[in-house]
């Protein structure tokens, strides 16, 4: 508001310095050089605009300005935040991908668990058929020496 006041008062210069512009209203504007009032790309300033227009008007950048241009706090903020967005995106995807690995592996591992055990189960139940068969066989032996027994006794 100070500054809105000195300008009115007419104490400044026609322009900012480039380090007191903020870094969304670095925008080229014209000063006309015959009549010193400020033009911008959409028109001629009045003197209510010429506040906004002390706030927009800047030299147009000539390559010099840009490599020498400071940036400003909120450009490094937002680049800041930018990188560390990119490297939590990253960090994100790394995790995720570990926990899917993690998942697949522990899936295979339960799978090959119970591949284990049925295969246990399905040689169990072998043997005890092949034992069920021996007791069969043992048994109908024995049936038949007993009637092989009680037939040549009876005759």
């Amino acid at each position: 508001m100070h500054l809105c006041d000195v300008v009115r008062a007419g104490e400044l210069p026609d322009t900012l310095p480039q380090e007191l512009v903020p870094p969304t209203f670095r925008r080229p504007c014209l000063v006309n050089a015959a009549s010193g009032s400020l033009t911008s790309p959409k028109g001629p300033s009045t003197p209510e605009s010429n506040v906004q227009g002390l706030i927009a008007t800047s030299p147009p950048p000539t390559d010099d300005m840009k490599m020498m241009s400071p940036v400003s706090f909120e450009d490094k903020r937002k680049e800041n935040f930018d990188k560390g967005q990119a490297e939590l995106d990253k960090r994100r995807k790394a995790l995720a991908e570990q926990q899917r690995r993690e998942q697949e592996e522990k899936e295979r591992k339960e799978r090959e668990e119970y591949e284990r055990k049925e295969k246990l189960r399905l040689e169990q139940e072998r043997r005890q058929q092949a034992e069920l068969e021996k007791k069969l066989v043992k048994q109908r032996e024995i049936e038949m020496v007993s009637w092989l027994f009680f037939k040549e006794e009876t005759c």
